[in-house]
């Protein structure tokens, strides 16, 4: 375990030491049903032009029916890799002035920490305002994995001090008289608060490439895939050396690569995978594992009797 350990620090940059602590079980709480909207607008990978325009108009509406003395607020976070370099951008509008924040975040993080930070970095600029300034803060996320975790009681096995941090931020706002609105918007969709943001949280991003990696702190996620990559790579280099399964090693080099045992069927991967490993019931295979075969040549050609095919 120890040796595990060690060989994660070394190849992964993951060290074990720095794992986040986790939370005590506070209980069961039911998960809410999510927006409509969230689902019926889409991805923004297949969103269609008639899914942006709904979008923007369901935000445009939301804007509008802001009270005076509400703050609204578009935050987005950015990585450049998963994990990799992340930063968090967001855009107050108070009455008639707007404030531009980022942040890099980590040099080793995820999108989805860059998205909390960008929603707890609102929250700690609107703890400077008091109520007769500012009575409601309107935020727009284009994470609903965030707003999932903050809102609908979704669960979440990554970054529970940051979360917490969040939630007591909401509660003490609301406990001073400034309510907290958290909505989703739906991210490329021309919507100008979203775009600013997401171009504060790509230069935070490109920032956070300096950041020193010892300041991280590693989630139950990061070990999990660490170990996983570690023990790939050890059983690769131990693949590579071996002397045995040369054969096999010819058409299947890589351990990570799947094998599709169903494709096109099960019954022709069985055949395929006989006739390319020789692991079938002639007597060349069978005269090596059988010891009632006496033989590994066939009774009538007297040649050996195998299915091997040279690739």
């Amino acid at each position: 375990m120890y040796q595990q350990t060690e060989d994660m620090k070394d190849t992964e940059l993951v060290d074990i030491d720095k794992i986040e602590p986790q939370y005590e079980y506070q209980g069961l709480v039911s998960v809410i049903r999510a927006p409509d909207y969230w689902r019926n607008i889409g991805s923004s990978k297949s969103r269609t032009t008639a899914q942006i325009e709904e979008g923007k108009q369901i935000i445009s509406e939301q804007l509008q029916s802001q009270t005076p003395n509400t703050a609204v607020a578009f935050t987005d976070g950015s990585c450049l890799g998963n994990p990799g370099p992340c930063g968090a951008g967001a855009i107050i509008y108070i009455n008639d002035k707007e404030e531009k924040l980022k942040r890099p975040v980590s040099n080793k993080g995820s999108i989805l920490l860059a998205e909390l930070i960008a929603i707890k970095m609102v929250l700690d600029y609107i703890e400077s305002f008091s109520k007769e300034q500012i009575n409601t803060l309107t935020l727009f996320s284009d994470s609903q994995t965030a707003l999932g975790i903050l809102t609908l009681n979704w669960k979440s096995d990554s970054y529970h001090q940051t979360i917490n941090e969040i939630k007591g931020k909401i509660k003490n706002l609301n406990e001073h008289g400034i309510l907290i609105n958290l909505n989703w918007t739906p991210g490329h969709a021309n919507i100008k608060g979203n775009d600013e943001a997401d171009s504060l949280a790509k230069e935070a991003a490109k920032e956070a490439e300096t950041l020193a990696v010892d300041d991280i702190v590693f989630t139950k996620q990061d070990v999990k895939k660490a170990a996983r990559n570690s023990v790939t790579k050890k059983w690769q280099r131990r693949w590579e050396n071996s002397d045995t399964g040369r054969h096999y090693f010819r058409f299947h080099p890589e351990v990570k690569d799947k094998v599709k045992k169903d494709f096109p069927s099960k019954k022709m991967y069985n055949i395929i995978n006989s006739l390319r490993t020789g692991y079938s019931k002639l007597n060349a295979y069978q005269f090596i594992i059988n010891q009632h075969i006496n033989s590994e040549t066939c009774h009538h050609c007297k040649q050996k009797e195998c299915t091997t095919l040279p690739f």
